[in-house]
């Protein structure tokens, strides 16, 4: 056995015979609104007279072939513990995939401990993790598939560290996914981490896992994090471990609060709503002549909206379109309302769809109409008309001046 002493192996029988383990709890926070998800309960050893780290402890273990009888220590400290945790919030308990294989696992035993505190299967998360480098994923879907079938929920730890790999999540249907502390360390000066950690957030969001980062302890690696659109976080800025099932700290809460309100109000900076303008309109039943002489008056008039009493939008009047064919099509066509002179195929779109989506739509109509104004609505009713011009500038971060 590599690197194992006799007062190694002696403090680790002894630790495990007197229970000298304790649970304490980090939780895990909601990025986008403060809010606590769940804690993870963490393991310490509470024995004065040693100096093995709980990660030596487990390395013991498993050298030694008794992962399931530390694991057992621990997971009744934490169950016993979590019975006083808050209601609705999940606990987070890890478990080494290679538990399954020892000999003296005990199937069922975690569900019916629960049971005796007062706990169910589905405020529970199972965090499978390995400890060792190598590529068994059968092995990784049988710890999986045992703890689904008992009605727990999964989460694939420690994802982007030194054995965890994309192939994890590529064979299984976990609901949570853990990005490890080697991702999001210092994340805000590193592009290759920033890039990596965004098609995580894009391979989650179009899979329905939820994603979490681990180990945030600054504030800029929060609000990278937050940028990037990571929805939960775990780690000492947030919240340290603790035997008390810890609330966030208030302003913690309000720095993820005021993060999401500067993101709202950039966002709706970017609505077409912002940049629309009500122009000149006029009823469907008006006489074309005054829209005639409305064009006449104004030179820089390129369009007129056509709505009724109650602000439905009926389609435009363009300048050149109108002027060339009205005095001609009056006379023989009797086109003597507005109505008749409208564009019915006008691009119309909502006051709070983006810049981004009115042009990947004006882009998409024929050549002669995709530099033609577009309609926008509110609420179903007409807002305003938006020009390509207007559209351009507003994109190119410039305040459109009103005309």
């Amino acid at each position: 056995m590599k690197n194992l002493s006799q007062n190694k192996i002696d403090d680790f029988f002894s630790i495990l015979k007197e229970g000298k383990i304790k649970s304490v709890f980090q939780p895990i926070v909601s990025l986008k609104n403060g809010e606590i998800l769940g804690y993870e309960a963490l393991s310490r050893i509470t024995s004065q007279k040693t100096n093995l780290s709980i990660e030596e402890l487990f390395n013991i273990s498993d050298q030694l072939g008794c992962l399931w009888q530390l694991e057992k220590v621990c997971r009744r400290k934490a169950v016993k513990s979590a019975e006083y945790k808050p209601t609705g919030k999940k606990l987070f308990l890890n478990v080494d995939c290679n538990v399954i294989q020892d000999s003296e696992f005990v199937k069922g035993f975690t569900k019916d401990f629960l049971h005796k505190h007062n706990l169910k299967t589905k405020d529970v998360v199972f965090e499978i993790t390995e400890r060792h480098d190598f590529e068994n994923t059968d092995l990784f879907k049988k710890v999986m598939k045992h703890y689904q079938r008992q009605g727990f929920e999964i989460s694939i730890d420690d994802l982007g560290s030194k054995y965890s790999g994309l192939n994890r999540i590529n064979c299984m249907n976990p609901q949570y996914i853990k990005i490890d502390i080697e991702l999001v360390h210092n994340i805000q000066n590193s592009k290759s981490q920033r890039s990596l950690v965004s098609m995580l957030v894009k391979h989650c969001n179009e899979m329905n896992y939820t994603l979490i980062a681990e180990g945030i302890e600054t504030q800029e690696e929060l609000e990278c994090l937050h940028k990037l659109g990571v929805p939960y976080g775990q780690g000492f800025y947030l919240g340290k471990p603790d035997t008390n099932f810890q609330e966030i700290d208030e302003n913690i809460k309000k720095e993820i609060l005021n993060l999401n309100k500067e993101i709202k109000d950039k966002k709706k900076k970017c609505n077409l709503g912002t940049i629309s303008k009500m122009g000149w309109v006029l009823y469907p039943g008006c006489n074309a002549l005054r829209a005639y002489n409305m064009f006449l008056k104004d030179e820089k008039l390129t369009q007129i909206a056509v709505v009724d009493s109650k602000n439905h939008f009926y389609g435009l009047i363009h300048r050149e379109l109108f002027l060339n064919n009205y005095k001609t099509n009056t006379y023989k066509t009797k086109k003597d309302v507005v109505s008749d002179w409208i564009e019915d195929d006008t691009l119309i779109l909502d006051e709070k769809d983006s810049f981004k989506k009115a042009v990947s739509l004006t882009m998409m109509r024929p050549d002669e109409k995709c530099y033609e104004p577009f309609a926008v609505l509110k609420d179903g009713r007409y807002y305003g008309i938006v020009t390509i011009r207007d559209l351009v500038i507003a994109m190119s971060g410039k305040n459109v001046e009103d005309k």
